[in-house]
């Protein structure tokens, strides 16, 4: 468990200092009731206090992606006592990474996320050391030393497992907003 938290903390903690891909994460935050609503993917950050704090700008986008505000250091703390609170970790593996063992265990995670909510725990995707770009590299390397028995065996995902309050569903796109016809 404590080389697991370690992994997953350090992977998240080195993507946000990443600045690219910290940006991409930026990008897709959602600050507020309204804009959650207006775009419902991405990161949804909601309630009074810190919808307050983003009309008045001192929560914002801008802040939570410049290394040195106090709301990014902010984040990075909360960040790392979440990850380093984990009780339980789930991952999927495949024997290889073509796209059928993708789908696949994109199927098999889903299944995981279901029965896990219907146990009344929470699941947290922390995928970041699966990530392949050159500031995940050895978190790569650690999390598949760690988690397959074999060349070639590949993590897809990994989350962290919990208990946490009961949040209301996620808005989502209409159904035919994301179709493509004709």
């Amino acid at each position: 468990m404590d080389a697991l938290r370690t992994i997953t903390r350090d992977a998240i903690l080195d993507e946000m200092r990443t600045p690219e891909a910290h940006q991409e994460s930026i990008e897709l935050t959602r600050i507020g009731r309204a804009e959650i609503e207006a775009n419902p993917d991405g990161i949804s950050i909601s309630g009074a206090l810190l919808e307050s704090l983003n009309l008045i700008g001192v929560f914002t986008q801008e802040k939570l992606s410049d290394p040195s505000s106090g709301v990014f250091e902010t984040a990075l703390g909360m960040i790392e006592a979440a990850a380093m609170a984990t009780m339980g970790f789930v991952w999927v593996n495949t024997d290889d990474n073509d796209r059928r063992a993708q789908i696949a265990a994109g199927r098999a995670y889903m299944r995981v996320a279901l029965q896990t909510t219907a146990d009344g725990l929470a699941m947290q995707p922390m995928s970041q050391a699966m990530q392949e770009y050159p500031a995940m590299k050895g978190h790569y390397d650690a999390v598949h030393a760690r988690l397959t028995n074999g060349t070639g065996e590949r993590v897809q995902m990994l989350a962290r497992l919990g208990y946490a309050p009961n949040v209301d569903p996620a808005p989502r796109w209409a159904l035919e907003t994301r179709l493509k016809t004709g």
